[in-house]
C-alpha cells in the first residue's frame, strides 16, 4: 500500500512544474516509521550522489530530497533544545527562515533560492503575513514549506497567560492560512519566538499536533554588528562541526540577503546537500495540486482571491478573537533576543556553537526603554518633590497654627491678668 501511495505521489509531483526535486520524492516517502531518532533514520535515507538539474543554472546547489516530519514521530526537533533532531544523513542541511515576510528582503531571498533551486522552510509571523500576503503566496507557489511563528512574535511567549498564548498560536495559524487561501497548504510546523520554550507552551502546541522546530545551529544573522562574511563563516563552521542539521536564519535582514548567495556556494563547496522538511505525503500532494493564483493576495486578508471565484476556502484552523492583541504594547511585540541559558540540550550533547553571539536589545526598543526608565526616574523625582513641598507646606501651616494658638493663649493670659487690676462694675 505504501509503495502504491509513493508511486502515485511521485507521479503527481513530477507533473507539477514548481518542484524540481520531484524525482526524489518516491524514495523519500519510504522513510522507515520505526526510527525514533535522527541517526537510525539517516542511515535509511542516504544523501543522493547527484542533485536534480536546476533550469538555467547547471552549477546550482539544488534540493537533494525531502524528508517527512510527522508529529507522531517528531513532536519536537532541534538539538539546541531537544534530544531529537530531523532524520538527516551526514552533510545534509535543512534551511529555515524566521520572522517574515518583510519586503524587499523576503522577496530578494526568494529570488536567490529560486536561482539555486533550493527549497526551505519558512516560519512566518501572522501579522507579517496579514500585511504582505502576496509574499506568503509566492513562497508557497515556488515550492517552499510554510510553517508559523506566532501572530505577533511576543517576548517571553512561554510565560504568557494561557489565553494570550493560545491567541498567539491560533492567530498566527489563521493569518498565514488566510494569506495562502486554504489551511491545507500550511504545514503544521511551529517555531517558538525567541525559542522561549515552556512546558505550558509545548503542551498547547502538542494539543494542536504542531511539530516544534527548534534548531541545531544558528548563524547569528540578527546581530546588529555582524557582517555577511561572518554569517557565512559561522553557519558553515558550525554545520561542519555538527556534520549536519537545521540552520536557523531570518528573511527580514539585509545582511542575511547579502550573505545568502555566498552561503549557498560555501555549502556546495563543502559537500553539503539541501533537504526540504515536509509534514506528510498529503501535504506534498497539496503542493503538487496547488491552485494557480487568479489574483495575488492584496494587503487586506479579506480581499484574498485564489483560483476560481468560487474556489476560495476559509481557513479550517482556529481563528484568533478580534481582541487578542488589544492589550499588547510596543514592548510585547518586538523580536526578542534569545537567552543563551535557554539553549541547554536535554540529551547532554554539547553545542559546538558555544561562541554564539546573542543579539542586543533592538536599538529602537532600547532607546524607548531608556526613555521610559528616564521618564520613570523623572516621575519619581517629581513625586518626591511634590511630597516634600506638601510636607513643608503642612509644616508651615502647622507652625503658623501653633504660633497663632500660642499667641491667642498669651493674649488670653494677658487679658486675664489685666482684669486683676481693673475696677469692678460695683466700684462705679
Amino acid at each position: 500500500m505504501r509503495g502504491f501511495g509513493s508511486s502515485l505521489l511521485a507521479a503527481a509531483l513530477i507533473a507539477a512544474s514548481g518542484l524540481p526535486f520531484a524525482a526524489e520524492l518516491a524514495r523519500a516517502q519510504d522513510t522507515p516509521a520505526a526510527a525514533a531518532h535522527d541517526a537510525p533514520q539517516a542511515a535509511a535515507n542516504p544523501a543522493p550522489t547527484s542533485t536534480p538539474a536546476c533550469p538555467g543554472n547547471p552549477n546550482a546547489l539544488g534540493t537533494s530530497r525531502v524528508v517527512q516530519v510527522p508529529f507522531e514521530q517528531y513532536p519536537r526537533v532541534g538539538r539546541m533544545q531537544y534530544p531529537q533532531s530531523l532524520p538527516l544523513a551526514d552533510k545534509e542541511v535543512v534551511l529555515t527562515f524566521d520572522d517574515g515576510p518583510l519586503p524587499p528582503y523576503s522577496n530578494q531571498i526568494l529570488d536567490i533560492l529560486k536561482a539555486e533551486c533550493v527549497k526551505v522552510t519558512y516560519f512566518m509571523v501572522g501579522t507579517m503575513a496579514r500585511a504582505y500576503p502576496a509574499v506568503v503566496r509566492r513562497a508557497y507557489e515556488e515550492g517552499h514549506t510554510i510553517g508559523t511563528h506566532s501572530d505577533n512574535h511576543p517576548t517571553h511567549i512561554g510565560a504568557l497567560p494561557s489565553d494570550r498564548m493560545q491567541h498567539e498560536i491560533d492567530g498566527g495559524i489563521a493569518d498565514v492560512s488566510a494569506a495562502l487561501g486554504d489551511a491545507k497548504y500550511l504545514a503544521p510546523f511551529f517555531r517558538i519566538p525567541g525559542l522561549d520554550r515552556s512546558a505550558v507552551l509545548e503542551s498547547e502546541l502538542a494539543d494542536r499536533d504542531l511539530v516544534v522546530f527548534s534548531s541545531d545551529t544558528v548563524a547569528d544573522d540578527w546581530h546588529h554588528a555582524i557582517t555577511p562574511n561572518q554569517i557565512i563563516s559561522l553557519a558553515v563552521s558550525r554545520l561542519k562541526a555538527r556534520g549536519k542539521g537545521i540552520l536557523l536564519l531570518h528573511d527580514i535582514h539585509p545582511k542575511t540577503v547579502a550573505a545568502l548567495p555566498g552561503l549557498l556556494r560555501a555549502l556546495k563547496d563543502n559537500g553539503f546537500h539541501i533537504v526540504q522538511a515536509v509534514p506528510s505525503a498529503a501535504y506534498l500532494t497539496a503542493m503538487a495540486a496547488k491552485p494557480k493564483a487568479r489574483m495575488l493576495a492584496s494587503a487586506a486578508a479579506q480581499q484574498l482571491a485564489v483560483g476560481e471565484p468560487t474556489g476560495a476556502v476559509e481557513p479550517a484552523w482556529p481563528q484568533a478573537p478580534a481582541e487578542s492583541t488589544a492589550d499588547l504594547t510596543l514592548g510585547d511585540v518586538v523580536l526578542p533576543a534569545p537567552d543563551a541559558s535557554d539553549f541547554e540540550p536535554e540529551s547532554g550533547v554539547a553545542d559546538s556553537g558555544s561562541d554564539v553571539r546573542w543579539p542586543d536589545q533592538p536599538a529602537k526598543i532600547a532607546v524607548e526603554t531608556e526613555r521610559e526608565e528616564q521618564g520613570k526616574v523623572g516621575e519619581t523625582r517629581e513625586a518626591s518633590a511634590r511630597h516634600e513641598s506638601a510636607r513643608m507646606a503642612h509644616s508651615r501651616r502647622h507652625a503658623h497654627q501653633r504660633a497663632q494658638a500660642q499667641s491667642t493663649d498669651v493674649v488670653s493670659r494677658i487679658k486675664a491678668f489685666a482684669t486683676l487690676f481693673s475696677p469692678t462694675e460695683a466700684a462705679h
